[in-house]
């Protein structure tokens, strides 16, 4: 994939050499004239590098390198400064600005080159750490998160439809208590392949969490979307995906899709999307549901879980009601140092869809209260998420128990919410 660059710089002569030269080694540099040119350029396409000569106008690209620099987006392309100065006072300047590099008129341009191809080399290491999945090697949902609201922008303006697709693995759990993590890991990797060898290059492909992709597709609307992700799942539903063993390893998934409409907010666009997901894996999962936006019906009514705490910290209730996890939950009560069959009492009178066991101590008396929870037929529906020190003697007696979900600690709040929506998804 070749790297795509922006020059700025009056000297129409010197840019057109320029950017040709690059090409010809395999760049694809665009050019421009002035800023006002150059912020359009940036606007509508992605730059792994920026070239600019400050001469003409010193204080406007002032101005504008301490944009890029301030911006999400931008901060991390690299700025690199063609000058006809030379003093060390310049070069300071810009230097304290935060640009990468510094190079002075006339030039040879076999230094340029390997200037720009040693920033490149550098910024794709940090890029690699700060914004992709280690495991799957796509977008991670930090950078989702920054670029979802870029593409939005770019929608609005343009006034072109944009449609966003979540995408569940199929019993992915059971991939892992079955076969191991190893193998469950192998799954991803491969899901994630398929996915990004079926989207176009300007569709955002990014692990959300866990066995959780979501995609977003600029000038697609819901329809066209679910055509391209029913082609994804088809190709996983006949493929093997990944082989261990010997063993060739397929998936299906569940996948919802929604188009944006004017008015929403990205929090609703996603609460649209994963409502598809939960109503695909309701109708049986391995297939695709469009989520219909309905201007009529104001606000959407977004299911709300019941759920029970027991800890005696106090972080998951905290995590819980700052309102970071994409779920409406209601707390219906906090427990914290209770015996097994009082716990079974406040429990038993209260409709609880979710019961959240912190324990740090791996308590006896919480193991047993997961116990008798699960052997009440009128109570087996609730989910159990047990977050708690594991070793390899507590995982096999939490699922032996009946335990719907293990969450290690230390954990984050990506990490809580990923188990929550895992189990409230089955």
């Amino acid at each position: 994939m070749m790297n795509r660059l922006l020059i700025v710089d009056q000297d129409s002569d010197l840019r057109e050499e320029l950017r040709s030269q690059l090409r010809m080694d395999g760049f694809e540099a665009d050019g421009c004239e002035g800023i006002e040119a150059a912020k359009v350029l940036i606007s509508e396409g992605n730059y792994e590098l920026i070239i600019l000569d400050p001469t003409s106008e010193p204080n406007e690209h002032h101005f504008f390198i301490k944009e890029i620099k301030q911006t999400e987006k931008l901060k991390w392309v690299p700025v690199f400064i063609l000058s006809q100065s030379a003093s060390v006072e310049d070069k300071l300047f810009y230097f304290d600005l935060g640009v990468d590099d510094y190079l002075h008129k006339p030039f040879h341009y076999k230094e340029i080159k390997a200037k720009i191809q040693g920033i490149l080399s550098r910024t794709s290491h940090f890029e690699e750490m700060a914004f992709k999945d280690p495991l799957t090697k796509i977008y991670n949902r930090r950078f989702f998160d920054h670029q979802i609201s870029v593409l939005l922008q770019l929608t609005q303006r343009h006034q072109t439809p944009i449609s966003l697709a979540f995408i569940d693995a199929d019993k992915f759990k059971s991939i892992n208590d079955t076969y191991g993590h190893h193998v469950g890991d192998l799954v991803l990797m491969g899901l994630a392949s398929a996915i990004r060898t079926h989207v176009r290059s300007s569709d955002l492909v990014a692990r959300f969490g866990g066995e959780e992709f979501v995609i977003a597709f600029p000038n697609a609307n819901a329809q066209q979307a679910a055509v391209r992700v029913n082609e994804i799942l088809n190709y996983v539903r006949n493929n093997p995906i990944a082989e261990h063993d010997g063993e060739q390893r397929y998936v299906t998934f569940s996948s919802g899709v929604a188009q944006w409409k004017p008015g929403m907010t990205v929090k609703s666009w996603i609460h649209l999307a994963d409502e598809g997901v939960y109503q695909a894996k309701a109708e049986g999962r391995n297939r695709v549901i469009i989520t219909q936006y309905k201007e009529d019906e104001g606000e959407r009514v977004v299911k709300t879980f019941n759920v029970m705490i027991i800890e005696s910290g106090g972080q998951i209730s905290s995590i819980i009601n700052s309102k970071s996890i994409d779920l409406e939950l209601k707390v219906l009560d906090v427990n914290e140092d209770l015996k097994g069959e009082e716990l079974h009492n406040n429990f038993s009178t209260q409709n609880v869809d979710v019961i959240i066991i912190h324990d740090e101590n791996r308590s006896k008396e919480r193991m047993e209260f997961i116990n008798q929870l699960k052997r009440k037929s009128q109570r087996g529906n609730v989910k159990v998420l047990y977050v708690a020190n594991v070793n390899e003697h507590v995982l096999l007696k939490s699922l032996n128990i009946g335990v719907d979900e293990i969450l290690p600690v230390p954990f984050t709040e990506i990490d809580l919410e990923i188990s929550l929506k895992r189990l409230l998804a089955d």
